[in-house]
Order: C-alpha cells, then structure tokens, then sequence
C-alpha cells in the first residue's frame, strides 16, 4: 500500500497550510490536472462565454469611444493649425501697416522741414 511511502505518513502541511493531510494512495499530476479541468469546464464553461461577451462588448465600447476622441483630437488640431495661420497672417497684415505708418510719419516730417523749397 502506499501507506508506506512519505506523504502516507507525513502531512503535506508544510507545503501549504491547506494541505493537513496525508496520502493514502498515489496521485498523478495528470489525474489532478483532469479532475480541475473538469470541474472548472463543467462549472463556468457558460460563465467563461458570459464573460467572454460582456469582454467583447466592453472592448468594442472602448474601440469606438477611442476612435470618436481620434477624430474630436484630428479636428481640434486642424482648428488650432488654421488659427495658427491666422495669427501669422495678423502679424504681417500689423508689421505691414507698421511700416507704412513710419513711412508716412517720415514723409510728413520730411514736408513740413523748412529746408524743403516749395514750388
């Protein structure tokens, strides 16, 4: 009998705390790994595609919620690129009424100095 062999006299306790126990006939690891899959494959099989579809439905939520910030982002970018131009186009439309104004300043200057002859 296996009684006869170490784990049919010691406990298994100082392996796992859970395992205060000692064998009384060998055990397999295919037969522990049989005996889980088919309690687990039997059990949550329909749990395991309940999952599976709320998993799909969430990650496919998450898809779209990703695209629509794509697009919201694309647009924002494209709206500041156009408003950046803008400002530029300000800014030289401004230089350019700048230099026009100096320029008329300095002419007017230059009319009014006495040492400008009339005719």
């Amino acid at each position: 009998m296996f009684r006869d062999g170490y784990f049919g006299t010691h406990s298994l306790q100082p392996y796992s705390s859970k395992l205060d126990i000692t064998l009384k006939e060998p055990v397999s690891k295919t037969d522990i790994y049989e005996q889980g899959r088919d309690k687990s494959e039997s059990v949550s099989l329909d749990e395991i595609v309940r999952q599976l579809k709320a998993t799909e439905k969430d990650l496919r939520e998450k898809g779209n919620r990703y695209n629509e910030l794509t697009n919201k982002y694309e647009k924002i970018t494209q709206e500041i690129q156009i408003m950046r131009l803008d400002l530029l186009a300000q800014e030289q439309i401004l230089m350019m009424l700048k230099e026009h104004l100096d320029t008329s300043n300095r002419l007017q200057a230059e009319n009014k100095s006495p040492d400008v002859k009339q005719q």
